[in-house]
């Protein structure tokens, strides 16, 4: 075969392989531009079942897809198109995040936040924060009126 960037990028074990896939694909590695098209073209498919399936309106590729931007969309379309009904693809928008990788970890703080009831916490505490006080002062009235008798 053909040589390829990756064989020595592999040998580095500072980054993850799939981050020095999208390296030599972007520098224009014709093996790592061949495995990423195919990847493309599956996750193009799997898009297609998607789109079946929920008929989304838009559809939100991120983490290292994002980092791999316009070349992951060409192969995907191109299997969206072949195996996806077009009176559904048409109406379905594919767009990559401009958040890149952060975007799954600032999804899971937004589930969190937003399943939390700051709200009902705040009461409780402040409720809490009531009771002991009220607490403290029935103990202290008790102990002075013990004192005086």
């Amino acid at each position: 075969g053909v040589s390829s960037s990756l064989e020595k990028l592999f040998t580095d074990t500072s980054k993850l392989p799939g981050d020095h896939l999208l390296d030599a694909a972007k520098s224009g590695d014709p093996l790592a531009v061949s495995v990423l098209s195919e990847a493309a073209f599956l996750i193009g498919k799997g898009i297609a079942t998607l789109i079946h399936i929920m008929n989304p309106e838009l559809i939100v590729l991120s983490g290292r897809g994002a980092k791999a931007g316009k070349m992951l969309l060409a192969p995907a379309h191109q299997a969206i198109h072949e195996f996806c009904i077009p009176r559904l693809s048409e109406y379905t928008d594919i767009k990559v995040s401009a958040l890149g990788s952060e975007s799954e970890l600032l999804g899971a703080a937004l589930l969190v936040i937003g399943n939390c009831e700051f709200a009902e916490i705040q009461v409780q505490l402040e409720t809490n924060s009531k009771n002991q006080n009220t607490n403290n002062q029935n103990t202290n009235k008790a102990t002075s009126h013990q004192l005086s008798t």
